[in-house]
């Protein structure tokens, strides 16, 4: 695909704010390239993402370049192996997998799949997460840090309800070095 777009709009004019609404958006300048795709159904699909690129609303939200060189779903899991995910301001990068018993899992509730995310040398531009997150803009804290990163290592590990860290590196600005383990559970 090359200089594609997706667009939805619920309101008959919709006003794409600077962040992202789920019932109005558009994303456009959707490039995607994808190599080796082997299609066995919706329950078998491997493929080479070489690259998927996309611009969100007006140029709030830069993705640069997604790459999964082994990008699988099957009936158990999706995978994305070596994947890096560059925007302006951030890059993720290394493997995510998501376990579950059937797809109808995975819709009733993110709660019923597993997430396993090995992040190796990430950074989350806190300006970029209140573009998904936008109630982060209204506080002090935003407003004081939102050019700072998040500095991720490590694993972290479970469902919406579980989650845990495992030899975890994180740092942010002057406030925030961690280095260990957390757990939390019963989260909502």
């Amino acid at each position: 695909v090359k200089n594609g777009g997706l667009h939805k709009h619920e309101t008959a004019n919709p006003a794409y704010p600077d962040y992202f609404d789920s019932k109005n958006f558009s994303i456009s300048g959707v490039d995607i390239a994808v190599k080796n795709l082997n299609y066995g159904g919706i329950n078998d699909v491997f493929a080479n993402i070489e690259n998927i690129s996309a611009t969100f609303g007006q140029k709030d939200f830069q993705l640069k370049q997604l790459t999964v060189p082994a990008f699988l779903i099957n009936d158990e899991n999706i995978n994305l192996f070596n994947f890096k995910i560059e925007t302006e301001e951030s890059i993720l990068k290394d493997n995510i997998s998501i376990s579950y018993d059937s797809f109808q899992d995975l819709k009733n509730s993110f709660n019923n799949g597993y997430l396993q995310a090995d992040l190796n040398q990430s950074e989350i531009s806190l300006h970029e997460f209140a573009y998904f997150i936008p109630k982060l803009k209204t506080l002090a804290f935003y407003k004081k840090y939102s050019q700072n990163k998040l500095s991720v290592n490590g694993v972290i590990s479970g469902n919406l309800e579980n989650i845990k860290g495992n030899k975890l590196q994180l740092s942010f600005a002057d406030l925030l070095k961690f280095d260990g383990n957390f757990g939390i559970r019963n989260i909502s």
